[in-house]
């Protein structure tokens, strides 16, 4: 319950309430176990996307991957690498947006799952802001990388990429 109205505070631009929200559902999920904690994760990423915090954004996308490596969720993790690229994008890094976006919209197909319209348009937003600051030619380059990846290396280079950031 706390989860769901942290997302709709979020998407009414309430963004304490929403980060407050957010984090009692979180504590609450860990504290039973329960597997709504990754994407009460993913959502925190998202809130902070939203907010224009990029680097606590693409921190909380990689907490998403990382929770259970042991049983990867591909769904989970097309998500949580789609908002890593955006995130990248805000801060500055439009070369790993552009491949990691390629990469989700890759796997999306692959698995034979769609984002739902609400999450793919956040990420679509910040995925043609990236590809209007590269040149065509790199943008189809970087494109060509990604088609040659696997997603493993791809899930890998998110959660580098997230890993190196530091919240502002």
């Amino acid at each position: 319950m706390l989860h769901r109205l942290g997302e709709i505070e979020r998407d009414q631009g309430e963004f304490t309430l929403a980060r407050k929200h957010l984090h009692e559902s979180l504590e609450m999920s860990r504290a039973r176990g329960d597997p709504v904690a990754i994407a009460t994760t993913h959502s925190l990423g998202d809130l902070e996307l939203d907010a224009g915090n990029f680097a606590e954004a693409m921190r909380w996308y990689g907490q998403s991957i990382s929770q259970d490596p042991a049983a990867p969720n591909r769904r989970d993790e097309v998500y949580a690498v789609a908002g890593i690229a955006a995130a990248a994008v805000g801060l500055g890094d439009a070369t790993t947006a552009v491949r990691l976006w390629a990469s989700a919209e890759q796997e999306e197909r692959s698995i034979g799952v769609r984002m739902i319209d609400v999450e793919r348009r956040r990420y679509e937003h910040w995925a043609h802001e990236a590809s209007s600051l590269l040149t065509e030619d790199r943008s189809a380059h970087v494109r060509a990388e990604a088609a040659g990846r696997s997603w493993d290396e791809t899930v890998a280079e998110a959660l580098t990429v997230a890993g190196t950031v530091r919240p502002d």
